[in-house]
């Protein structure tokens, strides 16, 4: 950097001349005495011989903001080197949207999906009841912790819990496909541990009392109790069932009625003997 007297705005000035500005072009200041255009040159040379040409090239401004951006990382037991090596593993940081939006396109592609409606009306449910005072918050903002406190504060059973955080699972996995995130937080919450119990098993002298209460208060219902209860078919299975469909030999469920879309033949044989035993 070179300083020499020279007049500017017809004053006596000391004019540096600085090859790699604030804005790492070539630029000039203009100072009243020459112990000011010393003073400011001394400093340049002692920045750069502290910090290089990068750091000095960047305007005071922004080197606040990259002061206070620092330090957030060192709170968060990070440095920018790792900062930045992430960036590149994982590429371009997620863009700035909301959970509402990336709900509405979650909805959507699940319905193109072809999933059952049955279980689109409950995963809706099940999402837009996280959403509840969230819709505008922005999606990265969205910690592990307070995926845990949503679903342990509301008294829900066991079941309920791991009902909804799979649900959650499956929201954050589809922001992460769409790259609105780079990691699922509902994945750092552990799925609650359920007791294994068995099943509830009705006693024969139960059965007939409750298809006979079936034949007294609705008949109608009566063909969906017996295939679920001779037949071992699951009830939503049984309700789509056409008479149609039960021949001879075998009970057809098919696969667009099944729940795992597979289509299912149940011999009639064994269905008669369940039914002969609780005679």
């Amino acid at each position: 950097m070179k300083i020499k007297k020279v007049v500017h705005h017809g004053k006596i000035r000391w004019r540096v001349n600085d090859p790699r500005g604030s804005n790492g072009k070539r630029q000039r200041k203009f100072f009243e005495t020459k112990e000011d255009a010393e003073r400011f040159t001394r400093q340049q040379k002692a920045d750069r011989h502290a910090y290089g040409i990068h750091f000095t090239s960047i305007p005071p401004s922004e080197r606040a903001v990259l002061g206070y951006q620092l330090e957030r990382l060192r709170k968060l037991g990070w440095n920018l080197p790792a900062a930045v090596d992430f960036i590149e593993r994982h590429g371009k940081i997620p863009p700035s949207i909301s959970l509402g939006a990336v709900a509405a396109e979650f909805f959507t592609a699940k319905k193109v999906a072809g999933l059952r409606p049955r279980y689109l009306r409950t995963l809706r449910a099940s999402i837009k009841r996280f959403l509840t005072n969230r819709r505008e918050k922005i999606i990265s903002e969205i910690s592990a912790a307070e995926i845990e406190e949503y679903i342990s504060r509301n008294g829900w059973a066991p079941s309920t819990k791991r009902s909804y955080l799979v649900d959650l699972r499956t929201f954050f996995s589809f922001a992460i496909k769409r790259k609105f995130l780079t990691e699922n937080p509902a994945i750092a919450v552990d799925l609650p541990r359920l007791d294994d119990k068995a099943p509830g098993i009705l006693t024969p002298t139960q059965t007939k009392s409750l298809l006979d209460a079936c034949l007294d208060a609705e008949p109608d219902i009566l063909p969906v109790f017996v295939l679920s209860l001779f037949g071992g078919i699951r009830r939503a299975e049984a309700e789509k069932i056409k008479w149609a469909e039960i021949g001879a030999k075998f009970i057809e469920i098919k696969a667009e009625k099944a729940k795992t879309r597979r289509r299912r033949l149940i011999p009639i044989a064994s269905f008669c003997t369940r039914l002969s035993t609780t005679d």
